[in-house]
């Protein structure tokens, strides 16, 4: 059976979601991760540009490429993007994970 990895919501559960949740998975398993990004402050996720919040995308991406990861890697915004431009927000974030996924 396949899953989906969101390092995202492991971060909102509680867990330090690289290398710590993503190493407990087994990667031959991940067909779909989803890439967005939040800080905590205290239970409430205040969601932000990919790539500028607490979850560790250079070092998620770094371990998706060693374990030659070849699935699906969806931008999924909940950033709602400056001014609540959501569109121009999703633009924001896919260029942050271009330039992460290119590094």
């Amino acid at each position: 059976m396949k899953i989906v990895w969101d390092p995202a919501n492991a971060l909102v559960a509680g867990e330090v979601p690289i290398p710590d949740g993503y190493r407990v998975l087994d990667p031959t398993r991940v067909a779909h991760v989803h890439a967005k990004d939040c800080r905590m402050e205290g239970h409430k996720p205040i969601w932000g540009p990919l790539g500028t919040r607490s979850v560790d995308w250079k070092g998620q991406i770094e371990a998706l490429l060693e374990d030659r990861y070849s699935g699906w890697l969806s931008l999924e915004t909940h950033w709602p993007g400056p001014g609540g431009n959501k569109l121009e927000g999703s633009i924001i974030c896919g260029w942050n994970l271009r330039g992460l996924a290119s590094a």
